[in-house]
């Protein structure tokens, strides 16, 4: 399992809810909670749409979306 609370934070940062991602991604908000629950895992699509939205590097993926979680 991953932490995501450094993608939390830039959702914050950048003023979106998990709503706006998961419409932006095409899922439902279930789906996206799914993700960051663990339930289910980000495709390289969805990863890429999420860095373009919210400004997040190629060499910054790593941190926000594959850090685990303690």
């Amino acid at each position: 399992m991953f932490d995501y609370s450094k993608l939390f934070g830039r959702m914050a940062e950048k003023k979106y809810s998990q709503r706006a991602l998961a419409q932006a991604l095409n899922i439902s908000e279930n789906a996206f909670t799914n993700k960051v629950k663990g339930r289910s895992t980000f495709n390289s699509v969805e990863i890429a749409t999420i860095c373009n939205i919210l400004d997040i590097s190629n060499t910054q993926i790593g941190a926000f979306f594959f850090n685990p979680a303690v």
